[in-house]
Order: C-alpha cells, then structure tokens, then sequence
C-alpha cells in the first residue's frame, strides 16, 4: 500500500483482481452515500420521471385522474436552450508562434461536426432539472472511416460517482462511471479480456394480458409499484461496466539508475523513481468482478474526462442545488388543485332528480336520460325536478393561476423576460432594458457555464492533439464559409499550446438579437460586410461580401469618371 489516497486503491502491480474490485466498490459506496445525503435517495430517477410526466407512480386506486401542468419543465427547457444558445469562439494560441488561426476552424468544424452544442444543451438541461449535468469526452478509433474522432456527450448524472470531497472539477481525486452495456459492445473494445466475461441467458417472464399488480384492468387498476418478482430479479443480457479515473500518485523505482550520457556530463543526479501513473491511472472492470483494463488515463495532463455544469451555485461538494426544489411545491400544489376542480366539475356538480310522491312517477322505472318520456300526476301540480349545486367561487379556479405565476417570478420567468415589459408605449432601448434585467438568473447560470465550456473546450484540443496523428479536413468553421479547415498533427504533452475561450461569444443572448446588434454595428460604421453577413448565418458571407465590395468600387469608379452624373 502507498501513502496518501492509495490508502484507498492498490497499484496494478500489486492488486489481484478481487482485491482491486472491492476497492472499486468501496469508492463507489463512498460517493454514493454522499450523493444520497446531498440530494436523496434515487433522486436523478425522480427527475426522468418528473420531466417525461411519468404518472405510473400512483400507489392505490383513485377515480380521479390527475391533472399534470408542466409548468416547470418548460421553463427548464427554455432556460437551457437561453444559456446554450450560441457557439462558443476559441482561440488556440503557441507561446512561440502565436495564435494559430487554422487549428481554430479545424477545432470549429469539429465541434459543428460532433454536435457539441446539441450536448451541452443537455448537459445544461439535466443541471437545471437535477442540479448537476455531466459531459464526458473520449475518442472513438472507428469513426469517419478509421481515421478517428473525438466524441462529447452527455452522461446520466445518476451514473457518475465524483470525490465527495472535492469542490471544483480540479480537486476530483477519483470520479467514477457505471453504465450498464451489451457484452458485445465490451468484447469489440476488449477483445482480449472482455471474452474472459461469461454470457449470461435472457431470462425475462412477460406479464399476462389481462392482469397487472393482481387487478383487472379497469377503472380500479392500481398502477405503480414494483414490478413481479419474476421480472424485477429476471436478467437482461447485460453487464455493468465500471470506470473509474483515481489521481494515482504511486511511484516506482527506476531500473537504470545510471541515467543518460548528457546527465552525467552534467553531474545531474539521476532520478531514482518517477511516476507509474503519469496522467493518473484508469480502471474498467465488468460486474465487479473481471478487471478489463488497469493502466493510464487517456487524457494528457493528468484530465478526468468529465465536465460539471451547475443549475445553480453549489456551497459545499460537487453536487449543486436543484433549482426546481425551490418551487416544485407551488406547481404540485397547482396540480393537486386543478385536479380537486376536474373532480368537481365532473363528479361533484351532477344535478339532482327530486321525485315527490304525488306525481306518481316509479322512481325504480326512472332513468332520468336526456329525451325520455315520463308520464306523471297533473292534478297533483307536481313533477320531477332537477336541484343543481352552487356554483363554485370564482377565485377557487383562479388560485392555481397564480400559484404558477408566482413560481414563473420565482424562476426568473416573468412578464418582462417574456415581452411584456409594462404598459404604455416603451422606447426600443426600455425594452431591451427591461428584458435584459429580468434575465438574472440566467446571465448567472452563464457564468458557470462558460466555466465549464471552457474546460471541455481544453481537453477536446487535447485529445485531438494526441488521437488525430494523420492531416484531416472538417467542415467549415463558420456558419457562413465554405472553406474546408484543415488539423495538422501537434504534440500533446507539449505545454506550449493554449486553449481560450471568449467568454462574450456565450453570453446569454438570443440568435435573434445577436442579429439585431450586428446589423446595428454595421450600421454605425463598426462592422464590415462579411462579418455582418457571418453574424447572420448568411450562407457564402465571404464571395457575397467580395461580390458586394467589388460592386461598390466599380460604382465609386464610375462617379469618379463621371463627376455630373447624379449620386445614388
């Protein structure tokens, strides 16, 4: 055993098997415990289920159907969309050459290419509905014909299992993934040890036809629960497939003490010892008990290949705040409501049928349907009556209105971010105004999020820089260029490359009116054509803006050549 965190995990060369998958178990308990304690028990499947409206969680029969107002989730989601908006610019800079232009629309064309946005949109959706979204990065050898690609993309925070002591993704000294997989999908990445895992038989028994959770299907169905026995313990083909990332410290001896020829002209003492882990080490294992792989992370500069988004400021440990728990209740309550009053509206508000003796009528031979003819005493000057409850008060309905009203304010949701910035006639500029100050929380949760773009932004340079060996063209940068960019192989490790990112390019601001303030710079002399037309995804910006240029200098030549002749 080493010192420090490997009080915890053993090097590889010293663990069997069996060994080294208990110590994977003990962080994942670890981790787990913490999360449960941060964030409740299977909490992440509580937010699949409350975002897919999932309603199969009724635990006894009820005649009333519940009424669901996804209120919160579309706010949610037109809040990802509002951060994640627009593409991220990144510079790539060399400390000895300077900005490096053409690796940056290389950078570009792969991140348009991957769907990188469309990733971090999710990301950002499972933050502001969980609290914390993960991206992950990797490389798949297989892709665009063999010549490789790097992947981003989004995974279940439920699966991931970070140091519960960490703060920030740079004080991780282990982060974990467990998703389950098909053996095939593990035995053609690993061939040589994943055959090691024995195929375990689908063993699944359907549910009958006509009957679920002992009831008829019917009105009186009860819906939810768990599942039988034979199905909740029955096996689906498929294997856990664990990975974990450990800050691994561990030294070893080096065999040749005696060092190089330079160093002993020198006199430079040798090394004795160097790391076994240089970029910290990586364990898979299947089902906790077949060690696949044990060796060094494949990212340079000792990265996890994880990236944290937050929904909201995170006080203490990894896990951030959900902000849906901030007014969840409100919706619920607004739903429990809108529920009491289709109950009322439909149960509650039957008329009744008075029937008085003296009119004669059997009220076992009365039906009361519409258009049915009854034949009573009118001598008596009796006949049946209908009596129709009181109507309802008017601010019984409304009081679920205002209910979700107040969760729209406390989201940040309100009149003005959604146009309605007061009444009277507002000048362009109170607007916008207007608009901009009801996006707080949103300019606040850009904040982080440009935190985070930019560590995806380094280690998906990174990576490229050590899987992409061979020249490789992608598509244009820009949305508006047909120019093909092209990736020319660097060193990985060299810490002369620089990843930045713009933060401006992320704020949250609308595609529409980033437009506005282009044409609105163009239009004070502050932007030229092509730049103009790049900002407003005019496809070809570049041949229109020379086409354009060109067609304003043979203008201006013509008024020159002719000085009489009426300006346009």
């Amino acid at each position: 055993m080493a010192t420090g965190f490997q009080t915890v995990i053993t090097t590889s060369k010293t663990a069997s098997t069996p060994t080294l998958c208990r110590q994977l178990d003990e962080l994942q308990r670890i981790s787990g415990e913490y999360r449960r304690e941060q964030l409740g028990e299977d909490w992440f499947r509580d937010v699949r289920d409350f975002f897919s409206l999932n309603t199969m969680q009724a635990t006894a029969p009820s005649f009333r159907p519940r009424v669901l107002v996804p209120e919160l989730q579309m706010q949610m989601l037109a809040e990802a969309g509002d951060v994640t908006d627009n593409t991220p610019v990144i510079y790539i800079t060399n400390r000895d050459t300077g900005r490096d232009k053409n690796r940056e629309q290389a950078m570009r064309g792969s991140w348009r290419q991957g769907q990188y946005n469309l990733q971090l949109f999710m990301a950002q959706l499972w933050a502001n509905l969980g609290g914390t979204g993960f991206v992950m990065v990797g490389f798949e050898p297989w892709a665009r014909g063999g010549r490789g690609e790097v992947w981003l993309r989004v995974v279940d925070p439920g699966n991931c299992y970070p140091d519960p002591a960490a703060n920030c993704d740079d004080e991780w000294e282990f982060f974990g993934l467990v998703e389950r997989k098909y053996l095939d999908w593990v035995r053609s990445r690993f061939p040589e040890q994943g055959y090691t895992i024995q195929a375990r038989p689908i063993t699944r028994t359907p549910a009958t036809s006509d009957t679920l959770m002992g009831q008829p299907f019917g009105p009186m169905q009860m819906s939810g629960g768990g599942l039988p026995e034979t199905i909740a313990g029955a096996s689906d083909g498929m294997v856990a497939f664990r990975r974990f990332w450990v800050n691994d410290t561990t030294v070893e001896r080096v065999k040749d003490l005696a060092g190089n020829s330079a160093g002993r002209e020198l006199d430079i003492a040798p090394a004795k010892f160097h790391k076994m882990f240089p970029n910290g080490r990586l364990v898979m294992d299947a089902d906790s008990q077949h060690v696949i792989y044990d060796g060094d992370n494949y990212v340079p500069h000792g990265k996890f290949p994880f990236i944290r988004f937050m929904g909201m400021p995170s006080l203490e440990g990894i896990w951030g705040v959900p902000p849906i728990r901030y007014t969840r209740s409100l919706q619920d309550l607004a739903e429990r409501m809108y529920t009491q009053l289709f109950e009322n509206a439909i149960r509650l508000n039957n008329g009744w049928i008075l029937i008085p003796n003296s009119t004669g009528v059997d009220a076992d031979k009365f039906g009361g349907l519409p258009g049915e003819i009854t034949v009573y005493d009118a001598q008596q000057g009796h006949k049946p009556e209908v009596v129709w409850p009181k109507e309802m008060p008017a601010h019984m309905a409304q009081l679920p209105q205002l209910l979700l009203e107040e969760q729209r304010r406390l989201q940040g949701h309100t009149e003005a971010r959604q146009g309605n910035p007061g009444a009277g006639n507002v000048s362009e500029d109170l607007y916008e105004a207007a608009v901009g100050q009801a996006s707080k929380i949103t300019k606040i949760r850009g904040r982080f999020f440009a935190g985070s773009v930019q560590r995806v932004a380094e280690q998906v340079f990174y990576c490229m820089a050590r899987f992409l060996r061979n020249p490789l063209q992608f598509p244009p940068g820009e949305a508006g260029s047909e120019e093909l960019s092209e990736w020319k192989p660097i060193d990985a490790e060299s810490l002369y490359w620089d990843v930045w990112l713009d933060e401006g390019s992320i704020q949250p601001m609308s595609q529409q009116m980033l437009r506005k303030t282009a044409i609105a710079l163009k239009q004070a002399g502050l932007y030229d054509i092509e730049s103009t037309l790049e900002a407003l995804g005019i496809p070809n910006a570049k041949e229109i803006s020379e086409k354009v240029t060109q067609q304003l200098s043979l203008e201006a030549l013509a008024n020159v050549k002719s000085p009489g002749r009426k300006q346009r």
